[in-house]
């Protein structure tokens, strides 16, 4: 598939043209938001809540998790802004960190009863109503790579059924009768009569469809893979292999998490780093097929970074230590600084640049 990148993708234009500005603030705002969250998990502590809490390194599972889909988020839209899977990376980085801020501050403020601070209700319903986007981000991150186009109208269908079905999976868990899942706490926005009741087996059902969503998109990928070039198969063979990986995760978090998150059962640790796992797997492979096989023919710009990066590092060292040398020597020799020192490094420094670079 080394034509991947030849079509141009549905990212919007303005999107496009600022993209430099729009990954930067993203960046911050997801490394304010992991901070915060691994924060209040640190700082949480068993007591009232109504689930059961997780072990402070789940907050940790899912900062990397944000960091791997935030890097290659950075990395695509940088070089190819204008192709839908960089923006999907992004997107699925800023839900999951909005997620786990919900969860990290909702552990902590119902340790007591009442609550310590206001909110948890909210931080609640955000940490359930965002749920059935993870699914729905991962489908189409998986049907449409690597061109961000689906392979036909019928294969765009399922990402817009996808998107669909995870609207009104989110609705359903957030407006149906009895507790939100995963033992949260009861839901303020119950319908009452039938309506809520019928949402209460509805949202179950449309979750369920969601996960077997997953799978013809991934039959989509593997469509991909027997088309492509030996290249091509390559690039695409480890994103098969993370899709059938994601599917297992997604099924076993959504199966186990009622049960995982009851108070008293001790196995929602274990289940929410399973669906980091799950998770993460996808980046990891969209990161071998970008590096080891040039996909997008993007390595070079890594390439370039990681250079420049390390010789900023090298050069500001050389810098720190030359100044506090020299400042050393006319002490020792004069009792006095000099501005030659500084003359002296800026010497050192023009003299080793290109040396350095090469």
């Amino acid at each position: 598939m080394s034509g991947a990148s030849a079509r141009p993708g549905l990212a919007p234009p303005w999107f496009v043209e600022y993209r430099r500005q729009i990954v930067w603030l993203v960046v911050v705002m997801l490394t304010i938001l992991a901070g915060a969250a691994t924060a209040l998990g640190f700082a949480s502590r068993p007591g009232a809540q109504p689930f059961a809490p997780q072990h402070p390194v789940v907050f940790l599972g899912s900062a990397l998790v944000i960091a791997a889909y935030g890097f290659v988020f950075a990395v695509l839209v940088q070089r190819v802004g204008e192709n839908i899977i960089g923006w999907i990376f992004g997107a699925f980085a800023v839900v999951v960190a909005f997620s786990n801020l919900a969860w990290g501050y909702l552990t902590y403020v119902t340790e007591t009863i009442p609550p310590r601070l206001p909110g948890a209700e909210a931080a609640g319903l955000l940490v359930v109503a965002l749920l059935p986007f993870w699914s729905f981000l991962l489908i189409a991150l998986v049907a449409l790579f690597p061109d961000g186009r689906p392979l036909s109208r019928g294969w765009g269908r399922l990402v817009i059924a996808a998107f669909v079905v995870s609207v009104f999976a989110s609705l359903s868990l957030v407006f149906a009768e009895g507790p939100l899942p995963v033992h949260v706490m009861p839901t303020p926005l119950t319908l009452p009569g039938v309506a809520g009741e019928l949402l209460s087996v509805a949202g179950p059902i449309l979750v369920i469809v969601l996960l077997l969503l997953i799978m013809p998109a991934i039959w989509s990928l593997t469509v991909r893979y027997r088309a492509a070039d030996d290249i091509g198969k390559l690039q695409l063979k480890w994103l098969v292999y993370a899709g059938c990986v994601l599917v297992v995760c997604s099924l076993a978090f959504w199966i186990l998490a009622g049960s995982a998150y009851e108070p008293g059962s001790g196995g929602s640790t274990g289940i929410w780093l399973v669906a980091c796992f799950g998770a993460i797997v996808v980046p990891i492979a969209a990161s071998v097929a970008i590096l080891r096989y040039h996909l997008y023919e993007i390595e070079s710009i890594i390439s370039r970074t990681l250079v420049y990066g390390a010789l900023t590092a090298i050069l500001a060292g050389i810098y720190t230590a030359g100044i506090r040398l020299f400042n050393w020597l006319f002490v020792e020799l004069t009792g006095e600084d000099s501005d030659a020192a500084l003359v002296l490094t800026t010497l050192i420094l023009a003299t080793t640049f290109t040396p350095i670079k090469s």
